[in-house]
């Protein structure tokens, strides 16, 4: 969705101040009223309004979405995204690109986080904000059981998800088919601790790159995580520079398995019950069957 509002240079407040006070002061004189107090008129809450009915100047790159601009504010954000903005000064020359907090804030990359109230806040009404949202990868990712071995399996990725097992020791995910490292950029990665959330939060997670290889190290433990992937091509001077991708990446906890075992007697009378491991039974005259029943649960 490419989405433009573009706003004309706004006025001082002091300058729509007295553009309001003179147009009501000739109103008034042509009435032969007196004209207000200026203190009053200033603090009047449909003046005030008027006065802060600035707005930020919006270019909106999102995908399924709908920001809105407002007053030093950009709205509409969903609460489970993550965003990137490239600002623009009051002569369009840009000031540099910076991604979004959880309070809304713009800051760097280790501080990015899903936005608490929806809103982009701080900003400045004469400069221009081109928003862009963390796309969902697809595709399918390779799992790996150390760097030099062959795929184990392939995991395709659903809605922007994986599910995959606990490692018992070193487990990789190769994301070189579908994040194609070349040799003008490379990628960062950033883990954000979905849950368990105990610090920290964030952490840069090392990748290793080779021939054919973008892998990242799954954790040990069982947890759910996002993964931020982020470049700039250098070559690229349009905003579509910016590769700007996200995974959740669920690590679940090995299932239990549960071995009965069950002991079926043949040829002996009278029929032994309750068996156990620990008692003592008379020798059969014929042979046994022993039946191993293995379910999970």
């Amino acid at each position: 969705m490419y989405f433009v509002m573009k706003m004309a240079k706004q006025f001082s407040k002091k300058t729509a101040i007295f553009s309001l006070l003179g147009i009501a002061a000739t109103l008034l004189m042509g009435a032969c009223l007196q004209p207000p107090n200026i203190d009053d008129f200033i603090r009047d809450d449909d003046v005030q309004d008027i006065v802060s009915r600035g707005l930020v100047n919006l270019i909106d790159l999102t995908e399924n979405e709908n920001l809105v601009a407002g007053n030093r504010r950009i709205t509409g954000l969903s609460a489970n995204g993550y965003y990137l903005v490239e600002v623009l000064d009051e002569d369009e020359e840009s000031l540099g690109y910076r991604f979004v907090s959880a309070n809304g804030i713009l800051t760097t990359l280790d501080m990015i986080g899903n936005v608490n109230g929806g809103a982009i806040v701080g900003l400045n009404n004469d400069y221009t904000y081109i928003v862009k949202n963390a796309v969902a990868l697809t595709g399918i990712v390779q799992y790996l059981l150390n760097l030099n071995a062959a795929p184990v399996s392939g995991i395709t990725i659903t809605q922007g998800k994986i599910n995959v097992p606990r490692p018992e020791g070193q487990h990789f995910l190769n994301f070189y088919d579908i994040l194609p490292v070349t040799g003008n950029y490379a990628y960062d990665v950033l883990r954000i601790h979905v849950s368990p959330s105990s610090p920290p939060p964030h952490s840069y997670i090392l990748t290793h790159i080779d021939n054919e290889l973008l892998a990242i190290e799954l954790p040990g433990n069982a947890s759910i995580s996002d993964y931020i992937f982020f470049a700039e091509d250098p070559d690229d001077y349009s905003f579509d520079r910016f590769r700007f991708r996200v995974l959740r990446v669920e690590v679940k906890a090995p299932e239990m398995l549960e071995i009965i075992l069950t002991l079926e007697i043949d040829d002996y009378s009278p029929a032994v019950t309750n068996l156990d491991f620990d008692r003592s039974i008379p020798r059969p005259p014929a042979a046994w069957i022993i039946t191993f029943n293995i379910g999970n649960y």
